[in-house]
């Protein structure tokens, strides 16, 4: 919305449009494989920001349009299905196994980037 503060005039052109593309492939990097918790945490989190900045709030530029909202909402209901406990394990062991080598490749550190992550992350790697 902030880029969209910036350079929509204010007409009712928005000249920066959002499309949600989710992640299917490689499935161990599905947001479906996070613990309930952390996906009722996110999903509230982008609901709050999208509401506050819809187009029912028109005292903004840049405000997210009704078929943008839409797609949010699949989004966060597609992240809340659930996988059968076969598939999510099997997941969760290949999501420790992919970011504990690219670390130790790339030089890079999960948790220093995604901190917020840590819980489920040694939950992973409890897996391997």
């Amino acid at each position: 919305w902030q880029l969209r503060e910036k350079y929509n005039p204010g007409d009712g052109k928005n000249r920066i449009a959002m499309m949600i593309n989710y992640l299917h492939w490689p499935p161990f990097m599905s947001m479906q494989i996070l613990p309930k918790e952390l996906k009722g945490q996110f999903s509230k989190k982008i609901l709050e920001k999208i509401e506050e900045h819809s187009i029912r709030n028109k005292s903004q530029r840049g405000y997210f349009s009704l078929e943008e909202i839409d797609q949010v909402q699949r989004l966060c209901n597609h992240m809340q299905e659930e996988l059968s406990k076969k598939d999510l394990k099997k997941r969760r062991k290949d999501f420790a196994l992919f970011f504990q080598e690219y670390d130790k490749r790339k030089d890079l550190n999960f948790l220093e980037t995604f901190p917020e992550l840590e819980e489920f992350y040694k939950e992973c790697l409890g897996l391997i």
